[in-house]
């Protein structure tokens, strides 16, 4: 072997351990810093820490044998292992909802959630559920038709999703974040017999051009599995009692639902939708997740 070849070979040795020693690092930050959670599911972050473990040891193995000698040198171009460390550089962004959006979802929420298009789309497992003439909510249909048949993980995925969260039958409908997705599907399944029900949310506040000054969104990320497939989920909401805050501020909204007719700037279709007549917006904190899950 050359000089230049052996060179070549310590060279990318180093490297290797570099990417290793970096790849466990970033990881090992994020899962401290409490970071990991914006991108990946909570449930996940054991197996997460496990592979930063086994990332920090194989550098170190990689150190000790180039102290020795014999250190691994891989063939494969290194900038696969490497270049993936530059996408950490975007942590930052995800820390607003509507940055989340940007990354591959749709920035309306409410056209998303009511179009054809959403109930047949593979972007996202969309659970949908059948509704009756007089608008009240029916059996679960299905989740997703990646997965179909009697006894099949959907039908386990969707027992579990509605067994979680049920919706009062009466009173002040109140949202958290465990109950968030299987209150809000319910509400658009069975909008009509919620008209008059008094509803409290919390979420962010987000503006659509096309909506009138009084108008606006108070919404919440749904993550299905990563930041890269968050999507927005939000309430169509009236406030003719003062100044509405301004893009992106949290809020707490208390109103009373109610049925209102959108139009899809999309589509150029009208829909209607479940809208809260909002009586008072208070302030409200970010939560420290900022994130619901549909399960």
């Amino acid at each position: 072997m050359s000089r230049i070849q052996m060179k070549k070979n310590t060279a990318a040795a180093y490297a290797f351990a570099v990417a290793l020693l970096m790849y466990g690092g970033v990881i090992a930050v994020l899962l401290f810093s409490g970071r990991a959670s914006h991108f990946v599911e909570a449930r996940f972050l054991p197996l997460v820490a496990v592979s930063a473990v086994f990332l920090l040891l194989a550098a170190g193995l990689q150190v000790r044998a180039l102290l020795r000698g014999n250190a691994f040198s891989p063939r494969a171009g290194l900038p696969v292992l490497v270049l993936p460390l530059l996408f950490s550089l975007v942590a930052a962004e995800y820390r607003s909802p509507l940055s989340a959006a940007r990354f591959g979802t749709p920035l309306d929420p409410i056209a998303f959630a009511i179009s054809p298009e959403a109930e047949t789309s593979s972007a996202l497992p969309v659970t949908a559920r059948s509704s009756n003439e007089a608008g009240e909510p029916g059996n679960v249909t299905r989740i997703d038709d990646v997965v179909e048949g009697e006894g099949s993980l959907a039908d386990y995925l969707t027992a579990e999703l509605y067994a979680q969260s049920e919706l009062p039958a009466a009173g002040r409908i109140e949202f958290d974040d465990m109950s968030y997705y299987s209150y809000y599907n319910e509400i658009y399944d069975g909008m009509q017999s919620m008209v008059g029900r008094e509803i409290r949310v919390t979420g962010f506040v987000h503006r659509e051009e096309h909506l009138s000054g009084d108008q606006f969104i108070v919404a919440r990320m749904m993550l299905w599995c990563c930041t890269s497939d968050a999507m927005m989920l939000g309430f169509h909401g009236t406030y003719d009692r003062g100044r509405i805050p301004s893009e992106n501020t949290w809020v707490e909204v208390t109103g009373t639902l109610d049925v209102a007719t959108y139009h899809n700037p999309h589509t150029r279709e009208d829909y209607p939708i479940p809208s809260i007549r909002i009586s008072s917006i208070a302030p409200a904190d970010e939560p420290e997740f900022e994130y619901v899950f549909p399960f």
